[in-house]
């Protein structure tokens, strides 16, 4: 059991979580968090639904480069995660589906769990490829479908103006429950619209970042996506979006959540690292190509709920953006989200500096 000031789907409470690989009880009483006095706080483990990597290790490299991946992000608070692949050939997306399936299998009590794949690409705009590869291609519903099989695509990254994006959209989200996000994308606000409202997609990838911006003659995705998507993630490090930015976003749409968009670089040294088969730099806590375009992160999903924090958001609202609203958008909030009697034990110690204790992932410490 731990005991401190705990997060749970119907607010703080000041008590006691009994648990082993799943909450058996709380005990307590409600407290007001902006005031409560002690030194512990118990929040729910982080979810991180868009992540390439860590620890020196990358998705696309295979199933011992997701392992390593999973351990290293579950010391930093996530819990839960879905492995991302990048746009590569297709012999290549193949076999990166073959390894996250492969550790999905596996009972590894020091590992995040693994929720499925987020596919990034091959279904994405050669004109917005961001630090993606030009292996792009038409949106393909036999070729997602075989994928799916091998590993559940949970998330999918689509730009809506390809040929046969919402065909693929309509097929994934009905057939594979598939969340479909707008993304990596030259389309207008109409094809966004069009996109957001019945033509399969839900939400928006790294918001701002790989997509048309908004001009007020020419709105463009993110106009599209602020007008018309309840969701959306945002990668929260100090690079990718401004401070002014994330407000704006979280004014227009309900559920901005924070992804780490995390490649191999992250908790490793400055230097030289691999994003999929490109190379990428490590420096200034930032991840870039050799041109200086930005090229995924070196963050975690704890890094991302201080910044939350430092830039103002009070800890209840950091929670929900990390932890919360994720949860909330794979359909997942009876497992996780919150601590709550019969969802996964797994969880975040912290002391009142937000510095984390402990970190249990279904009831195991890791």
């Amino acid at each position: 059991m731990v005991t401190g000031c705990i997060f749970t789907e119907n607010g703080w409470i000041n008590g006691t979580v009994e648990f082993d690989t799943h909450i058996t009880a709380l005990m307590g009483d409600s407290v007001d968090v902006d005031t409560y006095g002690g030194d512990t706080y118990i929040i729910p483990g982080f979810i991180d639904l868009h992540i390439h990597g860590g620890n020196g290790a990358d998705t696309m490299q295979g199933a011992d480069a997701v392992a390593t991946l999973t351990r290293y992000h579950a010391t930093q608070g996530t819990v839960a995660m879905t492995p991302t692949t990048m746009t590569a050939p297709t012999s290549d997306v193949t076999q990166a589906m073959h390894g996250i399936a492969e550790v999905m299998a596996t009972d590894d009590t020091a590992r995040a769990d693994i929720l499925g794949a987020h596919l990034e690409g091959p279904f994405i705009s050669p004109e917005k490829l961001g630090a993606q590869p030009n292996h792009t291609q038409t949106a393909n519903v036999d070729l997602f479908q075989k994928w799916h099989d091998i590993c559940p695509i949970r998330i999918m990254t689509l730009a809506p103006e390809i040929a046969g994006a919402t065909e693929l959209a309509q097929y994934a989200s009905q057939n594979a429950q598939t969340r479909v996000q707008v993304g990596h994308t030259v389309a207008n606000y109409a094809c966004c619209k069009s996109a957001l409202c019945g033509g399969g997609f839900v939400g928006a990838t790294h918001l701002y970042n790989a997509m048309s911006g908004l001009h007020h003659r020419d709105t463009g995705a993110v106009g599209g996506i602020f007008a018309h998507a309840d969701y959306a993630e945002v990668i929260v490090d100090g690079h990718h979006i401004s401070q002014g930015a994330l407000k704006s976003a979280t004014r227009a749409i309900p559920y901005v959540y924070s992804v780490t968009d995390a490649t191999s670089a992250t908790g490793q040294a400055d230097g030289t690292y691999q994003l999929g088969n490109q190379t990428v730099h490590k420096h200034n806590n930032a991840v870039t190509l050799a041109d200086g375009t930005l090229a995924g992160s070196c963050t975690t999903m704890y890094e991302s709920f201080k910044i939350w924090i430092k830039w103002g958001a009070p800890i209840t609202e950091a929670i929900n953006r990390t932890a919360t609203y994720p949860a909330q958008y794979l359909n997942i909030k009876n497992e996780y989200g919150s601590i709550d009697k019969g969802k996964k034990a797994s969880f975040i110690v912290m002391d009142k500096n937000y510095t984390i204790k402990q970190v249990y992932i279904n009831g195991y410490c890791v």
